[in-house]
């Protein structure tokens, strides 16, 4: 038995020799254990030059005056803090530290997104302020031009006033006359239809010059400067785009209906009709769908990007009389998708369901034969159709409300010839 706690004696003699030696300098020579870089057991020093951990020497010393290595004299006062290098921290604070980092990491990483959505919220924002600052130079531009039409507008002498007499069926409007003044007078030759280009300021109307047809543009700023395209036909109808910012025009002539760009008097497609085009129109949302109404009542619509040489569909129309008005209208919220047309014998809706085009016609009254022109408010959303009363020198206008497929007459007035 005492031979094996020899044994075992040796063998912690020569364990701790092993350690000793491999954490020579980073261990305390009392408890064998690595220095700390704060807390209680930092590095310390007697005044024989061993060194400690600070609260292990305490300890020592409190039990004895003498260095626990060379016995030499010592006390507490030749205790020195040392400053030792790669020294072990204490496990708490380690732990702390590494929460504290990570938590930075992820604040860190927070800050970075918050900072990246801010710079794209940043560049949209940029670039809608650059819209805006367009269309209000846009708007500005409007406006002068309107101001210098103001200022240029001319005093006409009594012949430039107009009148005329009209008689109400329906509504609180009273008979009497109404003064039109002249706002400035442009000579034309054969000029059938005009049509506005609000976004260019310019008028747009059918013209012939020496012999030759055409379209002339009309400044509505300045001098109300003029510039003649030439076309090679009569033309019978032109309608400015209505969309935001769009130089073209729409017209129809006795073969074909063409769009040209009025900026660059550039021909932008042309169609080849069968028989003469009396009307046309765009459609009110797609820039790239037109319709035109033929004399013989064929009514056509083209794709300018699906198809650039014939027309995408034809409509199955009601009678076989010229259609000398067209309009599209697109309303979402009354669900209204289709295009009206009118002619001599009757007012037709073409309505689109499922990709497909159902006729349907306007009740007419009986004693309104003949229709000489339909058109559309888009703020009031009524329609307004003229007829040629028989047997009588006066015209009747009817202004119906649509709604529900079902025409309702909203208001019913007459006008003299």
């Amino acid at each position: 038995r005492k031979r094996d706690n020899n044994e075992k004696l040796e063998t912690n003699t020569t364990t701790t020799t092993i350690r000793k030696e491999e954490n020579e300098g980073n261990i305390c020579l009392i408890c064998y254990d690595i220095y700390s870089a704060s807390g209680d057991h930092t590095a310390v020093s007697l005044k024989c030059g061993h060194l400690f951990g600070k609260s292990c020497i305490l300890e020592w010393l409190n039990q004895s005056e003498k260095c626990c290595t060379c016995n030499s004299r010592a006390l507490k006062r030749d205790i020195r803090d040392l400053i030792v290098p790669k020294l072990a921290m204490d496990p708490k604070k380690m732990e702390g530290l590494r929460t504290e980092y990570s938590d930075k990491l992820y604040i860190n990483q927070r800050v970075i997104d918050d900072n990246q959505k801010i710079m794209e919220e940043t560049h949209f924002s940029e670039i809608y302020i650059e819209y805006l600052e367009h269309q209000l130079m846009y708007y500005e531009k409007l406006a002068k031009t309107r101001d210098r039409i103001r200022r240029k507008r001319i005093k006409a002498p009594l012949p430039n006033r107009v009148n005329t007499t009209v008689s109400f069926h329906h509504g609180k409007m009273q008979a009497g006359n109404y003064i039109f003044g002249i706002e400035h007078i442009i000579e034309t030759s054969n000029s059938r239809a005009i049509s506005l280009c609000k976004d260019l300021g310019l008028l747009v109307v059918t013209s012939k010059l020496n012999g030759i047809h055409g379209i002339l543009k009309i400044s509505l700023s300045g001098n109300y400067d003029q510039e003649f395209i030439e076309l090679t036909r009569p033309i019978r109808e032109v309608v400015s785009s209505p969309h935001i910012n769009d130089p073209r025009i729409l017209l129809g002539d006795t073969t074909s209906i063409k769009i040209i760009n009025v900026e660059t008097n550039n021909i932008v497609a042309s169609y080849t009709v069968s028989s003469p085009v009396w009307s046309v129109c765009w459609h009110s949302e797609n820039p790239s769908i037109v319709y035109a109404g033929c004399s013989n009542g064929n009514l056509y619509m083209y794709h300018l990007t699906k198809n650039t040489k014939s027309h995408c569909h034809r409509f199955t129309t009601l009678d076989q009389t010229g259609i000398h008005s067209l309009y599209h209208i697109l309303d979402k919220r009354k669900g209204i998708d289709g295009v009206f047309s009118g002619s001599l014998s009757s007012i037709n809706y073409y309505i689109y369901d499922e990709d497909e085009y159902i006729s349907t016609s306007f009740e007419i009254e009986l004693n309104y034969k003949d229709c000489t022109s339909i058109s559309y408010d888009k703020e009031s959303k009524y329609h307004l159709a003229s007829f040629r009363n028989t047997g009588t020198s006066t015209i009747s206008h009817i202004i119906y409300s649509y709604m529900r497929m079902t025409p309702s007459i909203y208001r019913r007035f007459f006008s003299r010839d």
